[in-house]
């Protein structure tokens, strides 16, 4: 009787190493995504996060500059001292005096307490000032740019405003960036000096 011999092989370290290279080739794709997402992508997330709450300010804004508008018809075109004389006749909800970004952190009864808790208010103006005076803006923070991942990696954790939604006496709301903010904050008081020798 042939007895045929049992040969048992042992495993193949070609195909072993072969293993270990796809895991480690895997593994560095991974952490390229990884890396192209927080340096392209987390960036634009952020942005497409902020512009929503962004255009719920500039709504805010336009609300109060018409409440003052109204409010303005009724008092010989004079605007108020200050925005609380406008609620609640002229602005209904106190919802509007709250910036987006700053909920939940600030509530309704804050800004009953304080009604420039979120937007700066320039009194003392009447409807007949120029154009490009500024009558309602955002607060200096209210809008700031997320720091990334990728930016706290490399140790700069800070946050930097992006810019300010600016209501201007004619109701028109336009968000200006922080780099053009001294420009056209330069031009109000320009125009706010010549405005107040033309109503004298």
């Amino acid at each position: 009787m042939n007895h045929a011999l049992t040969v048992k092989k042992g495993k193949d370290p070609t195909m072993r190493n072969r293993k270990i290279l796809s895991i480690v080739g895997y593994l560095s794709i991974l952490a390229i995504i990884l890396l192209l997402r927080m340096i392209l992508i987390e960036p634009e997330l952020n942005r497409g996060e902020e512009q929503p709450r962004r255009t719920v300010c500039m709504s805010n804004l336009k609300q109060i500059g018409l409440a003052l508008e109204i409010y303005s018809h009724d008092h010989n075109d004079n605007f108020p001292k200050n925005l609380s004389q406008i609620y609640p006749e002229y602005a209904t909800d106190l919802i509007i005096f709250i910036c987006p970004e700053k909920t939940p952190s600030i509530s309704k009864e804050d800004v009953s307490i304080n009604f420039n808790i979120c937007y700066e208010y320039v009194s003392g103006m009447t409807n007949k000032y120029d154009r490009n005076c500024i009558i309602v803006f955002d607060k200096k923070g209210n809008h700031k740019r997320k720091t990334t991942v990728w930016e706290k990696m490399r140790g700069y954790p800070r946050e930097e405003n992006t810019g300010r939604n600016v209501c201007f006496v004619n109701t028109h709301v336009r968000w200006i960036p922080e780099e053009k903010l001294e420009t056209t904050w330069q031009t109000h008081l320009s125009k706010l000096r010549y405005s107040r020798t033309q109503t004298k």
